[in-house]
């Protein structure tokens, strides 16, 4: 009868102890979708904060947060450089986001663009013209350009490497590169598109972002600016 009643007692012990831990792995699961839940809250109020330049509300945001949802991108694959449209709040973002811009800033969109090319697509020249030359991505074309043009044997094949893997990183999903997209800008052409001088994406293609601006000269600048830095783009 003892031995009875020990084995069921022990049977008992394990069933509670089966139970705790499944109420452990519940309690566990529904904290992880409430700290997701949060953290999409957020950061569809960065998004809204960036598209409306509200720089405070930005601030804010940005110091409750962290790279987790910094990092999160809308469901037409924008991050929040992407998103952004003039030169202060880029510059927020540029100050706060300072641990992950370079990756963010390298990142493709659904429509195959980095934040630099929409840039270009959407006419925010300002935003290129004062942050582009400041970047990890031009310092890194000027040392291909300089090597291309002065390295040999070894130096030179490594150079060759890296401006293929460059010329991926800044060209769209259609092969055109910054420097050919700035070019048909100014030309007032795009994917064909005649008569016009920026090109604005169709609802389908267009990730959430303002409709670009005609500016010229400043598009100029910018296409003058890259083939500058990184003459093997114009092609």
């Amino acid at each position: 009868m003892k031995r009875i009643f020990v084995f069921t007692l022990v049977l008992f012990l394990i069933s509670l102890g089966a139970q705790a831990k499944d109420n452990l792995f519940l309690f566990s699961v529904d904290r992880s979708n409430q700290q997701a839940v949060y953290e999409h809250s957020v950061f569809e109020q960065l998004q809204e904060a960036v598209k409306q330049k509200d720089s405070e509300r930005l601030k804010t945001l940005l110091k409750k947060s962290d790279s987790r949802i910094w990092t999160k991108k809308d469901r037409h694959g924008n991050n929040l450089f992407h998103l952004c449209s003039d030169v202060k709040t880029f510059s927020m973002l540029h100050m706060y986001l300072a641990s992950v811009r370079e990756e963010m800033l390298s990142e493709k969109n659904k429509a195959g663009e980095t934040p630099w090319m929409s840039y270009i697509v959407y006419g925010k020249e300002d935003i290129f013209l004062t942050y582009f030359p400041k970047s990890t991505l031009y310092t890194r074309l000027q040392q291909i350009s300089f090597e291309l043009e002065n390295a040999v044997g070894l130096n030179y094949q490594n150079a060759l490497t890296q401006k293929d893997a460059i010329l991926k990183e800044c060209s769209s999903a259609g092969g055109q590169t910054l420097w050919q997209r700035a070019d048909l800008m100014c030309k007032g052409l795009s994917c064909g598109a005649k008569g016009h001088a920026s090109y604005t994406y169709s609802a389908n293609t267009a990730p959430g972002m303002n409709k670009p601006s005609s500016t010229k000269n400043k598009m100029e600048q910018v296409r003058d600016l890259i083939e500058e830095v990184a003459p093997f783009l114009v092609r």
